[in-house]
C-alpha cells in the first residue's frame, strides 16, 4: 500500500518528493483505512484534495485500494551497521550526514492527532516493492502505525556507500567527500535555525528592562498586557509558528521523548498569549488572568513538563547534540519564572522571596551549564579543525632505468580526522626551452582552506544550528538578566 506526494515550498531540492508505504497499522486499526486517511490528505493544507500515485506513477484512489498483502519488512541497511565493503572515509560522510537527514525526514507531515514514537533511517540493500536498491528509507512508527517513507532524489550504493548524482572530484582535490555531504545535506531546511532564532528572542524577552519601578507593577489582570506590550517589546515581534513542528523533528532525531509535548507546547502557549496581547483592542479579563496564572504555575512544576525536559537535555548524553533545544527550553523556563515573579510581587506589593529565589537558582544553573557547554563545543570544533594539517613539502625517491635515483617533490595536506588519505599536489614541468618544475602550494592551500571552511560550517550546523553567535548571545542575555535582577533581592528580615 503506497502513495506519493511532494512538499513544494518546504523542499525545493531533487529530494522534495517522497513515497510512503504502510507497513502495518496500530492495534485496533486496519492498514487499508490508515492508507485511505493518508491518501485523502493534502500534505500542505490539511484538506482532502491530494492526488495520490504509486511510486511508479500510477494514479490510485482510496476506493480502489488493494487488499493488504502479508507484511514484508524492507531490506534496510543502516549507517551504524553497514556492509564491510563500504570504505571507512565514505562511512564517515554518511554517518555525519545521517542526523541532519533524519531531522529532515522527521518533518514529514502527520495526520491530525498522530504522535510519532520512533524513526530510523536506512538504505534499501536490495530492490523492494518496485523500489531500487540504494533508496533512502525513513521508517516512522506512530500512534497510527508504521510507515516507510522513501526519500526520492538521492540514492546510496549499498555496496560502496557512494551517493548518486554527485560530480566526481579531480585527482588532487578533496572535494568528493564534501560534495557527497552537500548533496544530502543541501536539502535540509532551517529547522535548527528557526529554533536558535526563537531561543535568542525568548532570551531577549526575558531580559526585559524594568526601569525604576522595579518588579512591582499594578496588580490584577492589567499586569499581563503591561508585561507583553511594554516590557517584553515596544512593538510586536513576529515569533515563528514553526517551532513546535520543528521541535518534533529535533526530538525524534535525538530520540528524546515528549520534547515537543513540553518545550514545543509551552512555546506555542506563550506565543498565543503574546500575539493575543498585541491584537487590536486586546484586553485581559480577571478570568483570563486567573487561567493564565493557573497554567503558569502548572508549567513550573519541577517534577514534570518543560523543567524536567530541560533537565534531561543537561544530561551528558544530550549536552552537545541537544544544546540548541536546551537554549530554547531553558529560555522559556526563565521567562516563565520571571513572569511569575512579577505577577506574585505585584499582587503582594513586595518582592516575592520564593519566586525570586526560584528564578535566581535557575539562572545560576542554566548559565553554568550553558557556559560550560559553549566552551566544550567550541573546544571540540577547534580540535576537529586542528586535525586538518597545513600544506607541507614532501618528496618521493624513485629509481629510474640503470639504477639512477631521483627525488620527486610535492605539496600535501591531510584531514587526519576522517580517515581520508593525503591530498598530494605533485610538482609539474613548466615546459619550454628552460624548463623548470612548478610547485602547487597555492592550490594545496586553497583546497585545504576550502575543506576546513566547509567542515567548520558543518560543525556549526551540527552543534549550533548554523549560528554560533546567537547561541553565545543567548547565554550572555541570561548573564545580563542575573546581573539586573540581583538588585531586587528581597531584604532579609
Amino acid at each position: 500500500m503506497s502513495g506519493t506526494t511532494s512538499q513544494p515550498g518546504v523542499d525545493s531540492s531533487a529530494g522534495a518528493d517522497f513515497s510512503y508505504i504502510v507497513l502495518r497499522a496500530a492495534p485496533g486499526r486496519q492498514a487499508r483505512d490508515l492508507l485511505k486517511e493518508y491518501l485523502s490528505m493534502d500534505w500542505l493544507r490539511g484538506t482532502p484534495t491530494a492526488t495520490a500515485r504509486t511510486h511508479d506513477g500510477r494514479a490510485i484512489t482510496a476506493e480502489t485500494l488493494p487488499v493488504p498483502a502479508a507484511t514484508d519488512a524492507p531490506p534496510v541497511l543502516t549507517f551504524e551497521n553497514p556492509p564491510a565493503s563500504v570504505p571507512r572515509n565514505q562511512l564517515v560522510v554518511l554517518r555525519a550526514t545521517a542526523p541532519q537527514v533524519l531531522a529532515r525526514a522527521a518533518r514529514l507531515p502527520r495526520l491530525a492527532g498522530e504522535t510519532v514514537t520512533g524513526g530510523s533511517l536506512g538504505v534499501l540493500g536490495a530492490a523492494w516493492r518496485g523500489l531500487p536498491a540504494g533508496s533512502l528509507v525513513y521508517t516512522r512508527t506512530s500512534s497510527h502505525g508504521t510507515i516507510a517513507f522513501i526519500l526520492h532524489g538521492y540514492r546510496v550504493d549499498p555496496v560502496t556507500g557512494a551517493i548518486d548524482h554527485v560530480a566526481a572530484a579531480a585527482p588532487n582535490h578533496v572535494g568528493a567527500q564534501n560534495r557527497a555531504f552537500a548533496a544530502m545535506a543541501a536539502a535540509v531546511d532551517s529547522t535548527g535555525a528557526t529554533i536558535i532564532e526563537s531561543a535568542l528572542t525568548i532570551a531577549q524577552f526575558a531580559g526585559m528592562e524594568l526601569g525604576p519601578v522595579g518588579i512591582i507593577l499594578s496588580g490584577g489582570a492589567a499586569v499581563l498586557l503591561f508585561l507583553f506590550q511594554k516590557l517584553m517589546s515596544p512593538s510586536p515581534v513576529d515569533l515563528s509558528n514553526l517551532v513546535h513542528e520543528e521541535m518534533q523533528a529535533v526530538s525524534v532525531s535525538l530520540q528524546i521523548e515528549n520534547a515537543d509535548a513540553t518545550i514545543g507546547v509551552d512555546y506555542d502557549w506563550f506565543n498565543d498569549h503574546y500575539k493575543s496581547a498585541w491584537a487590536q483592542g486586546a484586553s485581559v479579563s480577571n478570568q483570563d488572568y486567573a487561567q493564565f496564572h493557573t497554567e503558569l504555575e502548572a508549567k513550573l512544576d519541577a517534577d514534570s513538563g518543560i523543567i524536567a525536559t530541560v533537565a534531561l537535555l543537561m544530561e551528558p548524553d544530550y549536552q552537545e547534540k541537544g544544546f540548541v533545544l536546551f537554549l530554547l527550553g531553558a529560555g522559556l523556563v526563565l521567562l516563565m519564572y520571571k513572569i511569575a515573579l512579577i505577577i506574585e510581587s505585584s499582587n503582594k506589593k513586595m518582592v516575592d522571596a520564593y519566586q525570586f529565589n526560584a528564578l535566581m537558582t535557575k539562572l545560576d544553573e542554566y548559565i553554568g551549564h550553558g557556559g560550560d557547554t559553549l566552551q566544550k563545543i567550541d573546544g571540540d570544533i577547534a580540535a576537529r579543525l586542528g586535525q586538518i594539517t597545513e600544506p607541507q613539502r614532501g618528496f618521493q625517491t624513485v629509481v629510474g632505468p640503470g639504477g639512477a635515483v631521483a627525488n620527486k617533490y610535492y605539496w600535501w595536506w591531510q584531514d587526519t580526522g576522517d580517515g581520508s588519505p593525503q591530498q598530494v599536489y605533485w610538482d609539474t614541468p613548466s615546459g619550454g626551452c628552460s624548463e623548470t618544475m612548478v610547485q602547487h602550494q597555492d592550490q594545496a592551500q586553497a583546497d585545504r582552506d576550502a575543506h576546513s571552511a566547509q567542515l567548520r560550517a558543518q560543525q556549526i550546523s551540527q552543534y549550533y544550528a548554523g549560528d554560533s553567535t546567537k547561541a553565545h548571545a543567548t547565554v550572555a542575555k541570561w548573564q545580563d538578566m542575573r546581573t539586573q535582577y540581583s538588585q531586587y533581592a528581597p531584604k532579609s528580615s
